[in-house]
């Protein structure tokens, strides 16, 4: 559920609920790209909402190394599945 969709629904009265969004770059990072015409999430728009800057280096590197971590235990289920 998109925060616009939370946000039009009956949960949305209660104020005591915040949506945390993760950018994982750095607010420095964030800020470049905003003038480059792309940028981050403006909580301007939104009730109740933080945003945090993660500050993780390379980002992309972080996605490989994920999907390899998912290969890797993808193939060790199937191996234990074949061995029972």
């Amino acid at each position: 559920m998109s925060y616009e969709e939370y946000h039009r629904s009956e949960k949305s009265s209660d104020t005591s609920v915040d949506l945390h969004v993760f950018d994982m770059r750095g607010k420095t990072a964030a800020i470049g790209n905003k003038f480059k015409g792309k940028g981050y999430e403006n909580t301007d728009f939104y009730q109740n909402v933080n945003l945090y800057f993660c500050d993780i280096p390379n980002i992309h590197v972080v996605r490989d190394s994920f999907k390899d971590l998912v290969k890797l235990v993808s193939m060790y289920q199937f191996q234990s599945a074949l061995i029972v």
